[in-house]
């Protein structure tokens, strides 16, 4: 009767829920806290450059956590108690938010930010649905990484809904009650391994032979995977800086604020969306050629930027819509591309590079795209540029994949 029971309702489901949770958390400290940036260089006095800044500490922060301290972290929690911590951090976070009247005040939210965004991350969801999914890893994963998308929809609307009726203080301390309750839930659900609950992986029971051959999967050697993670952190540049500049292209190529608003709208559920039919395909097509179609997703949105000076608003969308879809490519596809070429066991630490090289790389080149702008007067070469690198990008992450295939027959 058990065994009807969890077949019928698989707690691998709740597993991923607590996913979707995690990396909504996890977007409403990192990336959707753009958001609140007007009003907060408003409420505190902060200069442009000061306001700015805040997204860049919590970049730097977390890429510092991610490659130093993440591994230690979950070394000494499990990754219940670890993730429900770190979703604590982000109610502390909102908090410090919430009380901070200056600049020293958001620096100090911003450096938790960054810390809760290393570990709450793609790293430790990753690791967990991998051991709570046999079959539909890659869909699981896209499901879990949809939260950051879910996170830049219903974060500026909530903000807009209570900032007629609260303060920004209060609106801060609201959301850190939200961000408590998820940390509650997570920690109240969430399991590191089936076997706790004397369940098996979802999927499990068909996929016997498919789940051997992935615990036999061997690593990939050092040429490799240094093949790899030079494509990533090209990939991480061009995900970062070109993503970013999108909106400042279109208007300084002579769009109107009302046209350039109106495309990137589309951007949150069209991120989504993408994210969910990275790991659709790749359940059935495989990393390596889901990689590469979504890789051409990118290269035809950043060859539509370059067009922006024909001010024409179908290919303006276009481009968002290609470019979004691709962005995949950064978030839950370093997850399926880590699985793809590490054993289970050095599966987290191979995500944790991809992930650090993605953050270096988007640092890197995220002021790049301005220099060039104000050299020239026009962001269309950057985005020449930036196609440029995707190319180059996909080219070794493609030879990274051939060389890996060679070197496991």
């Amino acid at each position: 009767m058990s065994e009807t029971k969890k077949e019928r309702f698989p707690y691998a489901f709740v597993i991923c829920l607590c996913g979707v949770l995690s990396m909504f958390c996890v977007g409403a400290v990192a990336g959707s806290i753009t958001a609140y940036l007007p009003y907060i260089i408003d409420y505190g006095g902060l200069t442009q450059t000061q306001g700015s800044s805040i997204f860049t500490i919590i970049c730097l922060v977390s890429l510092i956590v991610t490659s130093v301290l993440l591994e230690p972290y979950y070394k000494h929690f499990s990754y219940r108690v670890g993730l429900a911590l770190a979703l604590a951090g982000a109610a502390v976070d909102y908090l410090i938010y919430s009380f901070s009247t200056g600049y020293a005040g958001f620096v100090c939210g911003a450096l938790l930010g960054g810390v809760v965004y290393a570990l709450a991350g793609m790293v430790p969801i990753s690791i967990v649905i991998n051991s709570w999914f046999a079959e539909h890893t890659a869909l699981a994963l896209g499901l879990c990484a949809a939260g950051t998308g879910v996170a830049s929809i219903t974060i500026p609307m909530i903000l807009a809904i209570l900032l007629g009726k609260y303060s920004l203080p209060g609106v801060f301390r609201i959301m850190a009650i939200l961000m408590a309750v998820i940390a509650v839930l997570v920690y109240l659900l969430l399991r590191d391994r089936p076997q706790q609950l004397g369940m098996t992986a979802f999927g499990r029971q068909n996929s016997s032979k498919k789940a051997g051959i992935l615990n036999n999967q061997k690593d990939a050697d050092s040429k490799t995977m240094w093949c790899m993670l030079v494509g990533i952190l090209m990939l991480g540049a061009v995900t970062g800086g070109g993503y970013q500049h999108i909106s400042v292209l279109y208007i300084n190529a002579g769009f109107s604020e009302f046209q350039v608003s109106s495309i990137l709208s589309l951007g949150g559920a069209l991120m989504i969306a993408g994210k969910c039919l990275f790991g659709a395909i790749a359940d059935k097509a495989g990393t390596s050629s889901t990689t590469k179609l979504f890789y051409c997703f990118l290269i035809a949105g950043w060859l539509l930027c370059c067009m922006a000076g024909r001010k024409s608003m179908v290919l303006a969308v276009l481009s968002v819509v290609f470019i979004n879809l691709g962005m995949a490519l950064s978030t839950v596809g370093l997850s399926a591309i880590a699985k793809s070429v590490s054993s289970e066991k050095r599966f987290g630490r191979t995500t944790k590079n991809l992930q650090s090289f993605t953050m270096i790389g988007s640092i890197a080149f995220n002021t790049i795209p301005g220099i060039i702008a104000d050299a020239v007067g026009s962001y269309v070469p950057a985005y020449w540029i930036v196609t440029a690198i995707t190319v180059t990008s996909l080219f070794l992450a493609t030879t990274a994949f051939m060389r890996y295939r060679k070197n496991s027959l």
